[in-house]
C-alpha cells in the first residue's frame, strides 16, 4: 500500500487515511485498525501487508487513538447529519423539477389544443373552398335543363359526392394522425416524468436507508463502548477481589509456616 510506504509516523498515516475516507482507530486485539464510512473494520497489518511489530514500530502504541466504537459513533453522527441535509436538498430539488415538468405538460397540452384548432380552421376553410368549387360545376339556368336531359347533371353530382367523401376521409385521416402524434408526445413526456419520479423515490429511499444504517452505527458504537467499559469494570473488580483474597490468605499462610518452624524447634 503506497499510503503505508509514504507515511513515516502515526499522524502522517492518519492523515493519509482521512484523505481516502478512512479513520484510524484502536482495535480490541488487532492494535491499529482502519474504519471506513460504512463502519467496516480493516486490520492495518493485514491490510498493509506488513507485520504487526512493524506497524507498532512505526506508529507507536495506539492508546491515544479513539476506539472502534467511538469512531463508529462519530461517523454515524456526521454521516446521518450530512445525509439528512442531503435528503432535504433532494426533496427541494424534486419539488423544483416536479413544478418544471408540470409546467412542460401544461404547456404541451395548451400547444396541442392550439394545433388542433389550427387544423380545424384550415380544414374548414379548405372544405368551404372545395364545396364552392364543386358547386360551381353544376350548370344553372337553361343550361342546367339541358344537362339534366342528357344526364350530365347527375354525373357531375356523383363526381361531387365522391370528391366530398374523399375530402371527408382525408380530413379525418389528418385529424387522426395529429391525435396520434400528440398522444405520442404526451406519452413521451409522461414517461420522462414517471422515470424521474421513480428515480427520485429510489434515491430518497436509499438515502433514508443510509441514514438509518448510520444511526444504527452510532448506537452500535455507543453500545460497544458501554460493553467495553462494563467489561473493563468487571475485570478490575475481579482483579481487586483476587488481590484482597490473596492479602487475606497471606497472614494465614505466614502463621502456618511459623507453627511448623516452632514445631521443628521443639
Amino acid at each position: 500500500m503506497s499510503w503505508w510506504e509514504t507515511s513515516d509516523s502515526q499522524t502522517a498515516f492518519q492523515n493519509a487515511l482521512h484523505e481516502r475516507g478512512f479513520w484510524l482507530a484502536r482495535g480490541d486485539r488487532r492494535g491499529y485498525v482502519a474504519v471506513d464510512f460504512r463502519g467496516e473494520i480493516y486490520a492495518i497489518a493485514k491490510w498493509s501487508g506488513v507485520k504487526a511489530k512493524d506497524v507498532r514500530a512505526r506508529l507507536d502504541e495506539p492508546n491515544g487513538l479513539p476506539s472502534v466504537g467511538q469512531v463508529k459513533n462519530r461517523i454515524g453522527q456526521r454521516m446521518a447529519g450530512a445525509l439528512g441535509k442531503f435528503v432535504k436538498e433532494i426533496e427541494a430539488d424534486t419539488r423544483k423539477h416536479t413544478a418544471s415538468l408540470e409546467f412542460r405538460r401544461a404547456e404541451l397540452v395548451g400547444w396541442q389544443r392550439e394545433e388542433r384548432k389550427r387544423l380545424e380552421a384550415a380544414q374548414a376553410a379548405r372544405l368551404m373552398a372545395e364545396t364552392q368549387a364543386r358547386a360551381a360545376r353544376l350548370p344553372k339556368g337553361i343550361k342546367s335543363i339541358w344537362h339534366r336531359i342528357t344526364g350530365q347533371y347527375a354525373e357531375i353530382r356523383r363526381q361531387n359526392e365522391r370528391e366530398a367523401w374523399q375530402a371527408h376521409l382525408r380530413d379525418q385521416a389528418e385529424r387522426d394522425a395529429l391525435i396520434l402524434e400528440q398522444r405520442d408526445e404526451r406519452r413521451a413526456l409522461q414517461l420522462e416524468i414517471d422515470e424521474r419520479r421513480q428515480r427520485e423515490r429510489e434515491e430518497q429511499l436509499q438515502l433514508r436507508a443510509d441514514i438509518a444504517r448510520y444511526e444504527a452505527m452510532e448506537r452500535s458504537g455507543n453500545t460497544q463502548d458501554a460493553d467495553r467499559t462494563a467489561e473493563h469494570s468487571r475485570t478490575r473488580k475481579d482483579s481487586r477481589g483476587k488481590t484482597r483474597a490473596a492479602r487475606r490468605a497471606a497472614p494465614a499462610r505466614a502463621k502456618g509456616i511459623g507453627k511448623v518452624h516452632d514445631h521443628e524447634i521443639i
